[in-house]
């Protein structure tokens, strides 16, 4: 094992520069072609006329030179996304482990839903907040007994920001309390980087007034980064 205090992937005698490649591809005198696609923000205008970028699936045709330069410059990133995301995924699979029997584990999510083809001039768009929440059954006796619960909430407010989500926590709040009867001392609450709904001063300022919205029960916010390349925790 090659010790070193470089960056992922840098280290000249373990990074991406050892990777072996074919002179022959390189040097573009090969003629095979290479039919591949990737995700790309490509412009577009929406109804009213106005230019955007949609995130769209492009299909290309290029040499192995071209594509290999293409690659070798997205090569370090790689490296740190498969790194970070691996260590985020260790993180919380070391909290579903650890947590108490006082403590409720939620999985969070939004997902932005647009109109079906058929329903076009009838357009609207709705979000949905995915709410997976892991806690220990509070109806067992001396037995660790893990419960799985899944909520969604379904909204039509085109801002789609983070009162939709704090409305929803607190619901759930409710539930846990009398429906189920189970009062947590505290929230650790995962979520990817979404800034809007999860990531900026309102979410922050919801989680350090949390304790004194509902009793007592503090919360961990920890984040998957986007796209795994960013993780950070907020807690009171």
């Amino acid at each position: 094992m090659h010790n070193c205090a470089c960056l992922l992937g840098e280290c000249p005698g373990c990074g991406v520069t050892k990777l072996c490649l074919c002179n022959m591809e390189l040097d573009g005198t090969a003629s095979l072609l290479m039919q591949w696609h990737q995700f790309s923000l490509e412009k577009t205008k929406s109804k009213n006329g106005q230019e955007l970028k949609k995130l769209s699936m492009v299909y290309m045709h290029i040499g192995t030179n071209e594509l290999l330069d293409y690659l070798k410059l997205k090569l370090q990133h790689f490296v740190h996304h498969n790194y970070q995301a691996r260590w985020q995924d260790k993180e919380f699979r070391n909290c579903m482990k650890e947590f108490m029997d006082n403590v409720t584990l939620p999985i969070v999510d939004i997902s932005i839903q647009h109109e079906v083809q058929s329903m076009h001039w009838y357009s609207f768009q709705i979000i949905i907040l995915i709410h997976i929440a892991f806690h220990h059954n509070p109806n067992t006796n001396n037995v660790r007994s893990m419960l799985r619960e899944y909520h969604f909430y379904i909204n039509d407010d085109w801002r789609h920001d983070f009162g939709f989500v704090q409305h929803a926590f607190l619901l759930h709040w409710r539930h846990l309390t009398n429906n189920i009867g189970f009062t947590p001392k505290a929230h650790w609450v995962w979520s990817d980087g979404g800034t809007s709904q999860f990531k900026s001063t309102k979410p922050w300022y919801f989680v350090s007034q949390y304790p004194q919205m509902i009793g007592g029960c503090s919360m961990l916010w920890s984040f998957f980064g986007f796209s795994h390349d960013i993780w950070s925790n907020q807690s009171s």
